[in-house]
């Protein structure tokens, strides 16, 4: 019977020896062993155990060393090997041979200059043969960032690769140089930009690498209103860099791949003036815009402190119309985004002169006084404008609230007008081309010009 480790573990049973060539002792080990006597009936009587130490096993190692480099393997004949402690020299065709190394387990590491430390180990029970490569340390990387959309480069792109972070340039490139062979574990991240998943490549030779990112889009809701009633309006357009659509039946749309930047949008509608403006968009985005009408309705309240008044006369340019039993009136279709003058008048009570602006549907009332000094509303005969010629402001004395002014040019074209304070008022001519101008001055009765030169 025989045994390594503690002779006490022998087994108290009788063995049966039987001879097994297979059987391989260890290098290097103490065995323990004994022999008993057995008498006719199975009894053993145990004998001395004896014990010896095997020696030590060396088997024949040999290595085959190759270079990588861009993808092309080529003999090693200037690497070292470590093993143990010891160095070796590969021949010109990267072989070593005539290690003998005792069996077990060993480690070894290739080196080379300008190349990546290869470290390795195996098991030896026999002669053996191991083949392994250093590789290249000095390889460029190439990499490309473009918009997954637009098959586009994306500038100033964030890329991590391995511990280091670089950014791309105008063309959305990255170019490295003498990157070393390794695992690298990179990332790339872009503003409105999703980040893409981290990714692990191996650098074996020089390499180009394209990244493809989605652009997290932002959405523009559109709501298009009448401005008078704020009523949606449908089927209205509106008009973007990137797309046309048409609003629904609430006013609506949406448009959903809208990239951060200033946007010009347009909103049209036959029956409305069309609105431009501009949005800066970073974020999802809600636009209310309001539409004017081309032409808009003006509806007059016409009222005294005894109640509505009938058949007044109202006058809109050349357009006229009649009050009913109610005190209305209602002028229809006018162009819209226009002042007018208009006059009310109506037997026993004080005239009325004044202006409005249309822009949408209007509604307009009206209170007249009854009539008590028809003297009140000519003009006055010492009406004073100076200073003439003017090249800035000039003054207009002795007006009354009822009267307006009209600047007219040399060819008789009305510039503007506006209703006057009372006394006194101011006309800023300062942008008129220096000429001849006529200002005239009126009220519901009666008008006077007046000449005036701009210096």
């Amino acid at each position: 019977t025989m045994l390594k480790g503690n002779p006490n573990n022998f087994d108290p049973k009788p063995y049966l020896l039987i001879d097994d060539p297979s059987q391989v002792l260890s290098a290097k080990t103490t065995y323990y062993w004994r022999a008993d006597a057995i008498d006719e009936m199975g009894n053993a009587s145990k004998g001395k155990v004896w014990k010896f130490t095997t020696g030590n096993v060396t088997f024949n190692t040999e290595f085959k060393v190759y270079l990588l480099k861009d993808s092309i393997l080529s003999d090693a004949n200037n690497a070292t090997i470590l093993i143990n402690g010891s160095e070796y020299q590969p021949d010109s065709t990267g072989f070593i041979n005539g290690i003998r190394l005792s069996g077990g387990s060993h480690s070894y590491t290739l080196k080379q200059d300008g190349f990546k430390e290869t470290v390795g180990s195996f098991t030896l029970s026999s002669d053996t043969l191991i083949v392994d490569t250093v590789k290249s340390t000095s390889y460029n990387v190439s990499l490309y960032v473009i918009d997954n959309d637009l098959q586009e480069g994306i500038p100033n792109a964030t890329i991590t690769f391995g511990e280091n972070e670089y950014t791309t340039d105008e063309n959305g490139v990255l170019h490295l140089s003498r990157v070393a062979y390794a695992n690298y574990l990179f990332n790339t991240t872009a503003n409105s930009y999703y980040e893409n998943d981290d990714e692990n490549v191996e650098v074996l030779s020089d390499t180009t690498f394209t990244v493809k990112l989605n652009y997290q889009y932002k959405k523009i809701v559109f709501t298009v209103l009448d401005k008078a009633t704020e009523l949606p309006i449908y089927r209205a357009f509106v008009k973007t860099d990137i797309e046309l659509k048409t609003t629904n039946g609430q006013g609506l749309l949406i448009m959903d791949k809208v990239r951060e930047n200033w946007w010009e949008y347009e909103a049209k509608h036959s029956f409305y003036f069309t609105s431009t403006d501009s949005v800066f968009v970073n974020n999802d985005t809600t636009l209310v815009i309001y539409l004017t009408q081309k032409e808009a309705n003006v509806s007059f309240n016409v009222s005294a402190s005894n109640g509505p008044i009938d058949n007044a006369k109202i006058a809109i340019e050349l357009k006229k119309e009649n009050t009913n039993q109610d005190g209305n009136a209602v002028f229809e279709d006018l162009p819209a985004r226009k002042e007018y003058i208009f006059s009310i008048e109506k037997e026993g009570y004080l005239p009325l002169l004044d202006t409005f602006y249309l822009e949408t549907d209007t509604t307009i009332s009206v209170s007249m006084k009854l009539a008590t000094n028809s003297d009140k509303y000519k003009l006055s005969d010492e009406i004073s404008i100076y200073p003439n010629p003017a090249d800035d402001i000039v003054f207009i004395n002795n007006t009354s609230d009822s009267s307006f002014l009209e600047l007219i040019n040399s060819d008789g074209k009305v510039l503007f007008s506006r209703k006057l304070e009372k006394d006194s008022s101011k006309l800023d001519v300062s942008d008129l081309i220096p000429g001849l101008y006529y200002i005239r001055i009126k009220n519901i009765t009666t008008s006077k010009s007046y000449k005036i030169v701009v210096k």
